[in-house]
């Protein structure tokens, strides 16, 4: 009996790289936070994503983003400039030298323009080995 299902889990299992111990030493840890957590409609919150180099070297580059809802308009981005709006929702910035123990904070200040619970997911990724991790938070508009 044929099974595709079992042939591409083979399959995917083939392709699994393992990450080197300097690449899981030296990746970034990401955080989010929308503060506050809950607004009226049209009141502003602000999305504070983080990258922590938990690790023992520097970080020479990180890619510091946050995807927002889709069709959100209302972002106010970070006044930086090394900060991009790309495609589908994301806002992203490129943070140098992230140093061990160290923390690289990003504000962006939204405004929900109708009502719902609202994810907003963010990454951490270091440039140089491409490794990243990420996390979520929502924001309830009513």
């Amino acid at each position: 009996m044929f099974r595709p299902l079992a042939v591409l889990a083979a399959s995917l299992a083939l392709v699994a790289l393992p990450v080197s111990a300097e690449a899981a030493v030296n990746t970034p840890v990401a955080g989010v936070t929308a503060t506050p957590a809950e607004v009226p409609v049209g009141t502003a919150s602000t999305i504070k994503v983080t990258a922590t180099n938990t690790g023992s070297k520097r970080i020479a580059q990180v890619a510091l983003g946050v995807v927002s809802p889709l069709g959100w308009s209302n972002v106010k981005m970070p006044a930086n400039g090394s900060c991009r709006a790309a495609t589908r929702g994301l806002l992203y910035c490129l943070v140098t030298g992230l140093g061990p123990g160290k923390t690289a904070t990003l504000s962006f200040t939204v405004t929900p323009a109708a009502a719902g619970t609202f994810t907003f997911n963010s990454y951490a990724r270091n440039i140089a080995t491409m490794t990243e991790t990420g996390a979520s938070t929502t924001l309830t508009a009513s």
